[in-house]
C-alpha cells in the first residue's frame, strides 16, 4: 500500500517511514498530520546512545513526551535535540561513574531507565540543575545513591537541592530592567549577620529548598529582618535564620503580617522584646497565623483570669508568658484547654491570698511562672502529678488529695519540668533514705524529723551538686560523734556552700575540695542505680 497517509475511523495517521513500526509511532499527535523531523532525529540520537531500539514498548511515554516537546505547535519552549544532547552526555557520565566508581552498589538502573521514567529530565540544564542535584543526593546516599534513584528517579527532578544554581532575578535599584547575577549562599555570606561558610553549608543539606529561590525574595526577607534590631544587634538576624532557614521561604508579607501580629496583638512593641522573642523561637514565624498563632494567643489570654473571673490577662503578662516560652503558641488551642481544665481540676486555691486581692488560679499561675508546663505531654504532665500525690499526702484525712496537691504546684510550678526518673525520683527517695520524711503508707508516726510535707522547691534542688555532697560530707564529718544532729532540711537544701559549712562548724576549703572528688562518684553510684531499676541512660558527662 503505497500511499502517503492512513485514515482510519474518520483519524488521519502519517505512514510509517524509515523502517519505523506504525504501530508505536507517536505521529498521531492530536493536530499534528506532518512528518515531525525534530523528534525522529530525537529518537535517532537516544537509541544510539542507549544502544536500544526505541521504537519497544517501553519507550512509549518518552516518545509521546519527545512528539509533544519538539513539535512546533509546543505550548513550551520547544526541546531542542542540543538540549538533549546535553542532558544524554550528563547522564551518559553518570552511569559511566556509576560502573567504575559504585560497582557494589547493586543497583540495576540505567540511563534507558531514568529516560523511560521520567523524559521531562530532558528539559533540565545538566549544569545549573542537574549537576548540583546529583552532587546533593550523592552526598545524603554516598553507594546507596543508584539503588535510590533506582526507586526513585523521580528525585532527580526535585528543585530545591540545586542550591548552587545562579539565578538572575535581582533587580537593580536604578534599573528595572538590569540583573545581577549571584546565588542565595552569596548573599548570606556576603550579609553581615555573622552566618559562616560552615554554617551555610551545612542549611544547604538540612534545607536545600532555601537555596532554590529567588534571590530577590531571600534579599527582601533579609533585609527586612535587619531592620527589626539594632545595627549592634544585626547578627541576632544570622541565628535566626541558622535555627530556622526556613523563615526565608516565607513571602514577605506573610512575614511582614506575622510580625505586625506579634507587635499590636501580643504586646512586642519593643525591638529588643521582638528580636528576643524570636532569638529564642525564630520557628514561631514560620506558624500559620490563622491556625496557630491567633487561636492559641487567644485561649491563653482567657486563661489568665483569676477566680472569680475578673480578668488579669494584661498585655504584661502576656508578654512575659510568650518571651518565658513563645513555643506555647506552636500548641493548639484543644491542646491547651485540655491540660487547663486538668490543673482546674486539681483544685482552686480561692481564698489562701488575701481577699482584698484577686488570685489567679494554678491554671494562670503556671502560664505566668512556667509555661513550658504546657509544652509537656499530658501523659509526662499526669505521671508527675500522680507521684508528688503520693509524696505530698496529707495525714490529715479531712484535707483532699487533690487540694493540697494544687497548692504545692501553686508554690513552685516548675517542679513539673523536672525528670520524674531523673530527677523528683531519686530526690524524694533521697529525703526518705535520710530520713527526713517517711513514704511508707501505713506510718502514721509523729516523729518531729519526718516533715508532714516536702516543700517543692526542696524536690527541685540538684540531687548530685547539692544534696547528696553534703549528706556525704556530713556523715564522714560526724561518724565518730554519737547522736550528731543531722543538718536541717532548709540548711541542707536551701542554702549556699558557704552558709552551709558556717553553720555545720565545717571548713569550706575542706568541703570544696571534698564536693569535686565526690560529686562524679556520687553521680554515677546514684545514676546506675536508677539505671537498674528503670533502664534510664547514664550521664557520663
Amino acid at each position: 500500500m503505497d500511499t502517503s497517509c492512513i485514515v482510519h475511523r474518520n483519524i488521519l495517521y502519517s505512514k510509517p517511514i524509515d523502517g519505523i513500526e506504525g504501530k508505536s509511532s507517536t505521529s498521531n499527535v492530536k493536530g499534528t498530520s506532518g512528518k515531525n523531523k525534530n523528534a525522529q532525529e530525537a529518537f535517532a540520537l537516544i537509541s544510539k546512545r542507549c544502544n536500544q531500539n526505541i521504537h519497544d514498548g517501553e519507550w512509549k511515554k518518552t516518545k509521546r513526551y519527545i512528539y509533544h516537546a519538539t513539535s512546533p505547535t509546543s505550548t513550551k519552549n520547544i526541546l531542542t535535540l542540543e538540549q538533549i544532547d546535553s542532558v544524554l552526555h550528563f547522564l551518559g557520565d553518570l552511569f559511566n561513574e556509576k560502573d567504575l566508581v559504585y560497582k557494589a552498589s547493586g543497583s540495576d538502573v540505567t540511563m534507558a531507565y531514568i529516560l523511560q521514567s521520567i523524559p521531562r529530565i530532558l528539559r533540565k540544564d545538566p549544569e545549573n540543575f542537574l549537576r548540583p542535584t546529583v552532587d546533593f543526593l550523592k552526598g545524603l546516599y554516598g553507594p546507596m545513591f543508584y539503588e535510590f534513584v533506582g526507586r526513585r528517579p523521580e528525585i532527580l527532578l526535585t528543585s530545591g537541592v540545586g542550591y548552587n544554581a545562579k539565578v538572575d532575578t535581582l533587580r537593580t535599584d536604578s534599573n528595572t530592567n538590569g540583573v545581577k547575577k549571584g546565588s542565595v549562599a552569596k548573599l548570606l555570606s556576603s550579609e553581615k549577620i555573622g552566618l559562616t561558610n560552615a554554617q551555610i553549608e551545612k542549611m544547604k543539606k538540612s534545607h536545600p529548598v532555601v537555596f532554590q529561590q529567588s534571590l530577590d525574595k531571600v534579599t527582601e526577607n533579609v533585609h527586612y529582618l535587619t531592620e527589626l534590631c539594632a545595627p549592634s544587634k544585626i547578627k541576632l538576624v544570622g541565628r535566626i535564620i541558622q535555627s530556622n532557614p526556613n523563615v526565608l521561604n516565607l513571602a514577605l508579607s506573610n512575614l511582614e503580617n506575622k510580625i505586625s501580629f506579634l507587635r499590636v496583638e501580643c504586646g512586642f512593641d519593643s525591638d529588643d522584646r521582638l528580636m528576643l522573642l524570636l532569638k529564642k523561637y525564630p520557628g514561631i514565624l514560620c506558624l500559620s497565623l490563622v491556625d496557630n498563632l491567633r487561636p492559641s494567643k487567644e485561649i491563653i489570654s482567657t486563661l489568665m483570669q483569676s477566680d472569680d473571673g475578673k480578668s488579669i490577662a494584661t498585655r504584661e503578662n502576656l508578654v512575659k508568658c510568650l518571651t518565658l516560652h513563645p513555643q506555647i503558641l506552636a500548641l493548639s488551642p484543644k491542646n491547651i484547654s485540655k491540660k487547663a481544665a486538668y490543673f482546674n481540676e486539681l483544685g482552686s486555691i480561692a481564698g489562701q491570698k488575701s481577699k482584698a486581692k484577686s488570685s489567679p488560679s494554678l491554671t494562670t499561675k503556671i502560664l505566668f511562672t512556667c509555661p513550658s508546663v504546657f509544652s509537656l505531654s499530658f501523659s509526662n504532665i499526669q505521671e508527675k502529678v500522680d507521684f508528688l500525690t503520693k509524696v505530698w499526702k496529707s495525714k490529715i484525712q479531712s484535707e483532699e488529695e487533690t487540694k493540697i496537691v494544687a497548692k504545692r504546684l501553686y508554690e513552685y510550678p516548675t517542679i513539673l519540668t523536672l525528670s520524674l526518673d531523673g530527677n523528683i525520683s531519686p530526690t524524694v527517695a533521697f529525703f526518705d533514705r535520710a530520713g527526713y520524711i517517711s513514704l511508707e503508707v501505713d506510718d502514721k508516726s509523729t516523729d518531729s524529723e519526718h516533715l508532714s510535707y516536702l516543700p517543692p522547691r526542696y524536690v527541685a534542688t540538684s540531687l548530685y551538686n547539692r544534696l547528696l555532697p553534703r549528706w556525704h560530707f556530713y556523715t564522714k564529718q560526724e561518724s565518730e560523734i554519737e547522736n550528731s544532729k543531722k543538718p536541717p532540711l532548709h540548711l541542707l537544701a536551701g542554702s549556699s556552700d558557704e552558709i552551709f559549712c558556717a553553720k555545720m562548724n565545717y571548713s569550706l576549703n575542706d568541703y570544696m575540695s571534698f564536693k569535686e572528688e565526690a560529686i562524679p562518684r556520687l553521680k554515677f553510684s546514684s545514676q546506675f542505680d536508677t539505671w537498674i531499676k528503670t533502664g534510664r541512660p547514664i550521664d557520663i558527662g
